[in-house]
């Protein structure tokens, strides 16, 4: 009988804590099956049903005055209010975000080259490391710190 009740309970313990999906039938992967959309919307990744992460679809995005496209990027913030202020986006191909005064990241500092690399902000610092084209076939590495 306590073979029974432990399983009982611990079914009932893994159902209760939720449940991931993908766009597969049964969650199977193969074929043409993927994660994600046809259409151009952002995937969510969520945990206790806060946004944690978020692949942008297609859109643009201004930053210190740069507008360009952020299809692509993916952010990281343990600060849920970095998605839901609107433009308040990852600005590079992969952008850190960690607490900043009403989820808004430093941009002072930020340049349009730097779209393509690591993006760190917190406490409205910035801090990049990643590639900067200077010309044909010649790209420098750049680490740059932006403080308040």
């Amino acid at each position: 009988m306590r073979k029974y009740l432990f399983l009982t309970l611990t079914l009932l313990l893994i159902c209760s804590i939720g449940y991931s999906q993908s766009t597969t039938a049964n969650n199977v992967p193969g074929g043409n099956k993927f994660l994600g959309f046809d259409a151009a919307q952002a995937i969510d990744f969520r945990t206790n049903d806060i946004n944690r992460a978020k692949l942008m679809d297609n859109g643009n995005i201004t930053v210190n005055t740069y507008t360009y496209n952020r299809a692509g990027f993916f952010g990281l913030s343990q600060d849920p209010d970095f998605f839901n202020l609107g433009l308040q986006s990852p600005f590079t191909l992969l952008h850190l975000n960690g607490d900043n005064p009403n989820g808004a990241p430093e941009q002072l500092g930020f340049r349009d080259w730097m779209r393509y690399g690591i993006l760190f902000t917190h406490n409205q610092d910035m801090m990049y490391v990643g590639p900067r084209r200077i010309g044909d076939d010649v790209t420098d590495v750049w680490a740059v710190c932006s403080m308040r």
